[in-house]
C-alpha cells in the first residue's frame, strides 16, 4: 500500500499487533499448563521408582522430553504472522459493516491494479480509507480480552513455577541417578567410621553416603567376622537424608565390612574390637601413725582397706593389660590419680581419715577405658583404749605396814 492508504495501513498494523500479542498469551497458557501436566505425571510416576535409580533417571530424561515437547505444542500457533488479508478479513468479520470494503481494497493494492484501473480503484480505497478511519483497533481485539489473556497466562506459569519448585528433588535425584548409572566410578561412597578400633560390648553405627549424589539407591552393609573369613553377611541399610545407616548390636569379635549402594562400593574395612585393661590384683601397703608404734604391712591380692584413722595408705593395681594411666575414684571426695611404674603396676596413695569406697577405672594408651565395675571399701577403725588386768595379787590379802607386796599387771592395746 502507498502512503495514501495510510488508514488502512495503520489500522491493519495496530490490529495485527493486537492479534498477535492475544495469540502469545493464549500461547503461553497452552504451553504452561501442558508442561505443568506432563511434569506432574512424572513427578507422580517417579514416586513408584524411589528403590530404582535407573528407572528414575529413564523417567528423568523421559519428563525432560515431554516438557518440551510441550512447550513447543503450546508455543506453535504463535509462529505465524497474519497477512494484510487474513487481517482485513478477521477486521471484517467482526465489523460487519465495512462490507468488504477493506478486503477489497487490500486484494487491489496487493493485486498491483491500481495504477491500471484508476478510475475503479481511486473510489474503491478511498472509500475503504474512509471507513478504516471509523474503526478502533480495540473494538477488533479489545482490551479486556488482552487483559484476561494476560491473567490466565501469569495464573498459568505461576502454576507452572510451582510444580516445577515441587519437582526440584525428584529432578536432582533423577539426574544424580543418571549420573550414577553413566559414570559410577566417579562416584565416591564415604563410609565412617571406617577402620576403628572399638571397645567389646560397645554399639557401633556405620554410615555412609554417596558424595555429592542423592541416587535413590538401596545400600547394603556386608559382614564377615575375623581377619580372613569368607563367610560373608549382608544386611539391607536404613536410608533416610541421603545417608545409610546400619546400627549394630554391641559387639564382641573383630569383624571386616564394606558397603555397597547400587553399583558403588567402598573398600572393605576392619573394626577391631579390643578390651579396655581392667584390674587383676591390688596390693595395699599401709604405714600407720607413729603414736600406735605397728610396723609397715602390706596386704597383697586385696583391695578392701582396713585401718585407723590416719594410716597412710599406698595402692598399687595390676592391670590385666598394659594400662597408661587410671584413677581411684571413691564415692565421696576427690578422685586419686594413679601413676605408671616401669613394671607395668600403677600406684596411688591416699589417707584414712572416714568410711568410703572407691572402684578403679583403667585406660591404655589408645585412651580405651574400663569403668571400674568392682566396688572396694574403705573403713576405719577404732582405736580403743588399752586394757590393763592385775595379775598379782591375785585375790585380796591382809598385808601389815612393813610389809613388801609385789604388784604384777598386764597391758593390752588393739593396736601395738
Amino acid at each position: 500500500m502507498t502512503a495514501h492508504d495510510e488508514p488502512i495501513r495503520e489500522l491493519l498494523d495496530r490490529v495485527r499487533s493486537r492479534w498477535r500479542r492475544l495469540v502469545a498469551l493464549r500461547a503461553v497458557v497452552r504451553a504452561a499448563l501442558a508442561a505443568a501436566a506432563s511434569l506432574a505425571v512424572v513427578l507422580f510416576a517417579s514416586s513408584w521408582a524411589t528403590r530404582a535409580p535407573l528407572a528414575l533417571a529413564g523417567l528423568g530424561l523421559f519428563g525432560v522430553a515431554l516438557t518440551l515437547a510441550s512447550v513447543v505444542w503450546g508455543l506453535w500457533p504463535a509462529r505465524g504472522v497474519p497477512s494484510d488479508a487474513r487481517l482485513a478479513r478477521f477486521i471484517e468479520e467482526r465489523v460487519p459493516a465495512l462490507d468488504d470494503r477493506l478486503v477489497s481494497a487490500v486484494h487491489l493494492a496487493a493485486s498491483g491494479e491500481v495504477d491500471q484501473l484508476p478510475a475503479l480503484a481511486a473510489p474503491m480505497l478511498a472509500d475503504a480509507r474512509r471507513a478504516a478511519s471509523s474503526v478502533a483497533p480495540t473494538s477488533i481485539v479489545p482490551t479486556e480480552g488482552l487483559r484476561r489473556a494476560a491473567f490466565q497466562a501469569a495464573a498459568a506459569t505461576l502454576l507452572l513455577v510451582v510444580v516445577v519448585f515441587s519437582a526440584r528433588n525428584t529432578a536432582r535425584q533423577s539426574l544424580d541417578a543418571l549420573s550414577l548409572a553413566l559414570f559410577p566410578s566417579r562416584i565416591v561412597l564415604d563410609v565412617t567410621p571406617g577402620n576403628a578400633r572399638v571397645q567389646a560390648g560397645r554399639s557401633v553405627t556405620i554410615d555412609a553416603r554417596l558424595a555429592g549424589n542423592r541416587a535413590p539407591v538401596v545400600a547394603h552393609l556386608h559382614r564377615a567376622d575375623g581377619t580372613a573369613g569368607d563367610t560373608w553377611r549382608s544386611e539391607e541399610m536404613r536410608t533416610g537424608g541421603g545417608r545409610f545407616t546400619s546400627a549394630l548390636e554391641p559387639v564382641g569379635v573383630t569383624f571386616r565390612y564394606r558397603v555397597t549402594a547400587g553399583s558403588v562400593s567402598s573398600p572393605t574395612f576392619t573394626i577391631t574390637v579390643v578390651k579396655a585393661p581392667r584390674v587383676a590384683t591390688i596390693d595395699v601397703e599401709y604405714t600407720y601413725p607413729k603414736a600406735l608404734g605397728l610396723a609397715p604391712r602390706i596386704e597383697e591380692d586385696g583391695g578392701d582397706i582396713y585401718a585407723p584413722e590416719g594410716t597412710s595408705v599406698r595402692v598399687r593395681v595390676h592391670p590385666d593389660r598394659p594400662a597408661a594411666s587410671g584413677r581411684l575414684a571413691f564415692g565421696a571426695g576427690p578422685a586419686v590419680d594413679l601413676v605408671a611404674e616401669s613394671d607395668g603396676r600403677l600406684v596411688g596413695s591416699l589417707q584414712v581419715v572416714e568410711d568410703n569406697s572407691y572402684r578403679v577405672s583403667l585406660a591404655d594408651a589408645e585412651g580405651l577405658s574400663s569403668r571400674g565395675d568392682t566396688e572396694y571399701f574403705v573403713r576405719t577403725l577404732e582405736d580403743r583404749p588399752p586394757e590393763v588386768h592385775v595379775t598379782k595379787p591375785a585375790r585380796d590379802r591382809r598385808v601389815t605396814r612393813l610389809e613388801e607386796v609385789e604388784i604384777e599387771a598386764e597391758a593390752h592395746d588393739d593396736f601395738g
